[in-house]
């Protein structure tokens, strides 16, 4: 008796199926796993458009006991500031220190978020300390009102009489942290 192809393909089919069918897991393991979903964290700074972004302030010459505001001197009413933005996911407090500042040099930050009460810090510039202000800066996922997601901030710089001549390049950071302590 002679089998077709057409047989053998269908009996290897039907063979192979109950076998796949038919098969039995032997041993089984289960790992626990861990992972986590965090939201991402993005801090713009602006400047006085609140569009582009803010690289660079130059800071130009100074007299021993001059101060300067940046972009303008703080004065009320307010007209002029730079903008901190929070376009990301997850709310977060805004600091500021800077650093490479010569001594008897301090540095101000107003901040304020919307129409809240202007919050100001002293920055020496010698010690890495982080002023944070704190109001949250919220974001689009928790808070859905655009005036609650940036701040507004202006810059003085104070030359007391005693400092040093020279030039310097003294750096600001502007950061994000998830306490108002840091």
């Amino acid at each position: 008796m002679q089998i077709s192809k057409k047989s053998l393909l269908s009996i290897i089919l039907v063979v192979s199926l109950l076998t796949t069918a038919l098969g039995a897991m032997l041993v089984e393991k289960t790992l626990d796993t861990h992972m986590r979903i965090k939201p991402t964290v993005m801090l713009n700074v602006y400047d006085t458009d609140a569009v582009t972004p803010l690289t660079f302030i130059e800071l130009g010459d100074f007299t021993l006991g001059e101060t300067k505001g940046f972009p303008v001197y703080y004065e009320l009413p307010i007209t002029l500031t730079y903008f901190v933005n929070n376009s990301d996911q997850m709310a977060w407090y805004v600091g500021f220190w800077v650093e490479n500042s010569p001594a008897q040099v301090v540095w101000g930050i107003h901040v304020r978020k919307g129409n809240l009460t202007t919050e100001h810090f002293h920055l020496d510039g010698v010690q890495a300390d982080w002023k944070i202000y704190n109001q949250l800066i919220e974001s689009s996922y928790t808070n859905a009102d655009p005036t609650t997601q940036y701040a507004t901030w202006l810059l003085t710089v104070n030359v007391y009489s005693t400092a040093e001549f020279g030039e310097y390049t003294p750096i600001l950071h502007v950061g994000a942290f998830d306490t108002p302590t840091g």
